[in-house]
């Protein structure tokens, strides 16, 4: 199976629960108030409310990011957040649809009411069940993945390489910071826009070498980023990491620094008087043979 195909069997089935909850949210949403209930007491009593078409559009914001995001990361290591990314998108369109079907028919606001386990357990039994079929999607196909092909690609050659770029993004890291910024709105707090800030610095790496330095971007505005000189470098390789044995996503000190975007390939690199740095990226053995071959030309 070519990447281009193992990304729309990935993605497809997430597009049409995407479709399916937008449109159920709008059914609901077409007999309501303009302004709905989004937050309850604990006796299930509306005392919180929002514009109706922030909610429709959160939803189909939030749907069109993951499916564009699952979509390009599923050409890359579908087995990496396939399951998560279905699991999150299936909670937030369950939390919308939750809301949606209490504002339903309503003439106030205030007149909407749920029981906390319908709120609560609703969404959580959504993303399990969608989770689950993420799991098992990423494992049929990282099994078509395993299957030798007919022909084999060379080795890849790195003789004389003197640059090299990668990098990657958490689709359902992503998915998260719309929503972040869409509760932000709702409720006019500031926290969540730094939560959001704070987030989308876990989305995404890209790392650039060249004969001066290792240059590591995190996020997707160059405020944090590490520089490493060649000359400083006493060591290089790829390694596997995962995100629950550094103790989860973002900058991690477990081992030294480790910067996890997602799970998978990751450049390790040996520095002098400081402590390592693991960044997860794709194609790190590339990665790692350029930069030692750099490391060797300086020292010559």
């Amino acid at each position: 199976m070519t990447p281009a195909r193992r990304a729309v069997v990935a993605t497809a089935p997430i597009a049409l629960l995407v479709a399916a909850g937008v449109a159920f949210i709008a059914a609901a949403l077409a007999g309501a108030p303009a302004t709905v209930a989004i937050h309850w007491s604990g006796d299930g009593t509306a005392n919180g409310s929002a514009p109706s078409g922030v909610l429709l559009a959160g939803a189909i914001v939030v749907g069109i990011v993951a499916v564009a995001l699952v979509f390009r990361q599923s050409r890359l290591r579908p087995l990496d957040s396939l399951a998560a990314a279905y699991a999150v998108v299936g909670f937030c369109l369950a939390v919308g649809a939750t809301i949606a079907a209490a504002a339903h028919r309503v003439t106030d606001w205030r007149q909407s009411t749920v029981s906390l386990p319908v709120a609560l357990g609703v969404p959580l039994a959504v993303a399990a069940l969608t989770g689950a079929a993420g799991w098992f999607l990423a494992r049929a196909l990282a099994e078509d993945t395993s299957k030798p092909a007919v022909a084999q690609p060379p080795a890849f050659d790195v003789a004389g390489r003197r640059t090299w770029t990668g990098s990657t993004t958490n689709p359902v890291i992503v998915a998260c910071i719309p929503a972040l910024l869409a509760l932000a709105v709702i409720t006019s707090a500031w926290v969540e826009v730094v939560i959001a800030f704070a987030v989308a610095t876990a989305a995404r790496v890209r790392v650039s070498v060249d004969p001066e330095a290792i240059r590591v971007v995190m996020g997707y505005l160059p405020v944090v980023h590490i520089t490493i000189p060649i000359a400083d470098i006493t060591g290089v390789e790829a390694v596997d990491v995962r995100p629950l044995s550094v103790g989860g996503w973002g900058f991690r000190f477990r081992g030294g620094t480790v910067l996890v975007v997602r799970g998978g390939s990751a450049l390790r690199v040996q520095r002098r008087d400081k402590r390592p740095l693991t960044v997860t990226i794709p194609e790190a053995d590339v990665a790692a043979a350029v930069i030692a071959g750099l490391v060797s030309s300086s020292q010559s």
